[in-house]
């Protein structure tokens, strides 16, 4: 992968971190992520952007972003694996687009959270909600997930929405490009399974602000469900577990928490999550148009 600047990989000192947002046409979402970050001196920001014809590329630019074009059939790996691959620093932070953070200086939150726990760590997970006023409740001390967690539920981390890496650790094992989705439960099995530590930081928070259309969030439920069960033997869900969903996401729309929008997503996602978990064959390795 290259030689580049290790930076204080070990956790008590985290230094400058490398940025990498995966975009499309995210002018509606993308200077709210940028500007809840914290960049400071020798921080490096990249987007990396499949196909924008909105104001995603002007934001960026506004920002002093780094601009990665994505060109082909999209896959979630490839493009994270574009941006590390130009990262410069020594830790690299994975955020969405869509995941605004919920209090400002997300970076600093993140050194932080991590700067008393002693050795090294492979993925700091932060945490998400589809919720503003759930994300905004998120707290919490920074703990290593166990094994065992992994190996059964991926740790039920929020994962790539808005994770901090450890670069060392990803070029050993860069992300899965045959992989439909989850590239970040695939990466994070491996961790379990090579001694990697893997950390949950709650209280580095961002609130889900997904508004793709509901054709792209059902095919990503799907995807994701048969990613889960090819790797972690994951039983298929079952239909109450599907009607718990929905019935919360309805209660979160009577009570404000979702507007209409919010609680279909949340609907379409899950339903595909669902179909695909029941699915008698998995398809699991290959590339996916969005």
């Amino acid at each position: 992968m290259g030689n580049h600047p290790t930076d204080n990989d070990r956790v008590g000192g985290i230094g400058s971190i490398s940025v990498v947002i995966r975009s499309r046409n995210s002018e509606a979402t993308l200077d709210a992520v940028i500007s809840g970050l914290g960049l400071g001196d020798g921080d490096q920001l990249m987007v990396v952007d499949h196909g924008s014809v909105d104001g995603t590329r002007a934001i960026a630019g506004r920002h002093g972003a780094e601009w990665v074009e994505y060109v082909g059939p999209f896959n979630f790996s490839r493009a994270l694996n574009l941006g590390f691959g130009a990262a410069r620093c020594g830790h690299v932070l994975a955020i969405s687009s869509h995941c605004v953070p919920v209090r400002p200086g997300l970076l600093g939150r993140y050194r932080e959270a991590l700067k008393e726990m002693e050795g090294e760590f492979g993925v700091a997970c932060g945490s998400a909600s589809d919720s503003l006023r759930v994300a905004q409740s998120l707290e919490g001390r920074a703990t290593v997930v166990s094994r065992e967690r992994l190996l059964t539920d991926g740790g039920s981390l929020p994962g790539n929405q808005n994770s901090l890496y450890r670069r060392a650790d990803w070029e050993r094992h860069p992300f899965d490009e045959r992989i439909v989705s989850s590239e970040d439960l695939e990466w994070r099995v491996w961790a379990a399974r090579e001694g990697v530590r893997v950390v949950s930081c709650p209280g580095c928070a961002i609130h889900y602000r997904n508004r793709g259309p509901l054709r792209h969030l059902f095919r990503k439920g799907w995807n994701d469900s048969m990613v889960a069960r090819h790797l972690l033997e994951m039983r298929p869900m079952t239909p109450r577990r599907l009607a718990g969903i929905w019935w919360g996401a309805l209660r979160r729309w009577v009570s404000g928490e979702y507007d209409a929008g919010g609680a279909v997503r949340n609907v379409a996602q899950s339903a595909g999550f669902f179909l695909g978990s029941r699915r008698r064959e998995p398809q699991v390795y290959r590339a996916w148009e969005r």
